[in-house]
């Protein structure tokens, strides 16, 4: 485990608030030098603490304004229709996350 101090702390708050920040206005908030701030982001991409830098579009904007959860309960359980119910989910843009529950429920 990498071991993070309160400055890689803070910098990933900002990146978190602002992943699109210029690297000056990141060093104005964390109070360090544009160069430190690369340094230290590219250390944290190389740890693998920051896996990507993503945009969050407005759904609302964009006509997908109704969130839907799908409770889904099944027999089948066997490795083989778990792989084919992943590939199935996971061919379908609109579909943001699978979790497999415990209880009455096997998926939602």
């Amino acid at each position: 485990m990498t071991t993070l101090d309160e400055i890689d702390r803070r910098i990933l708050t900002e990146l978190q608030r602002d992943a699109a920040q210029s690297l000056e206005t990141l060093g104005a908030a964390v109070n360090l030098s544009r160069n430190a701030c690369w340094r230290r982001i590219r250390a944290l991409e190389k740890a693998g603490i920051i896996k990507s830098r993503v945009t969050l579009l407005d759904a609302a904007k964009l006509g997908l304004g109704l969130s839907v959860f799908i409770q889904v309960r099944t027999n089948a359980h066997a490795p083989d229709w778990l792989e084919q119910f992943s590939k199935a989910t996971r061919s379908m843009p609109e579909i943001l996350g699978v979790y497999r529950m415990t209880g009455d429920l096997d998926y939602l």
